[in-house]
């Protein structure tokens, strides 16, 4: 984990970053919810940044040592994706369905591009990484983690591509 920080913490970030997602095994986002107005849980087939990176804020919480769980902030990240600062600009993404014994399961596969959208705010003493490289971050822990529902069972496999 030290060595994708540093990796992280090393980039010179432009105004724009490009992120890309290629979502390699079915992935979806189980959207159970004690709010759901009496709707009912769905599972949402798309890769919406809201969906996406707070799974991955929770994973990184739950493996990182102690020193390293507080780099992820999940109210920045939150309040940036909130404000647009990550924004789709292309995708090619498949609808894809696998059948478990009990039930099928969908979701979708392909890629996904993203854009984080600069400037970077002030760095504070409280935070060593900017809320894009915690970003990218997550998206690196990805592939180690997977995203989404399922991930143990080998939905959710991401990785990044350059």
């Amino acid at each position: 984990m030290t060595e994708l920080v540093e990796r992280v913490k090393a980039l010179r970030l432009s105004h724009t970053e490009t992120l890309k997602l290629e979502f390699a095994s079915l992935t979806t986002f189980n959207r159970s919810s004690s709010k759901d107005g009496g709707y009912g849980a769905h599972y949402a087939r798309l890769p919406l940044p809201h969906y996406l990176f707070p799974g991955l804020v929770r994973r990184w919480q739950d493996i990182a040592s102690a020193d390293m769980a507080g780099l992820v902030q999940l109210d920045r990240i939150e309040r940036y994706i909130q404000e647009d600062g990550v924004i789709i600009i292309n995708y090619d993404l498949r609808p894809h369905h696998v059948r478990f014994t009990t039930h099928p399961q969908l979701g979708f596969v392909g890629t996904c591009e993203y854009h984080l959208r600069g400037p970077d705010e002030e760095m504070t003493s409280g935070a060593s990484l900017t809320v894009r490289q915690q970003l990218l971050l997550l998206a690196h822990l990805a592939f180690y983690c997977g995203i989404g529902y399922k991930t143990s069972m080998g939905m959710g496999q991401a990785r990044l591509r350059v």
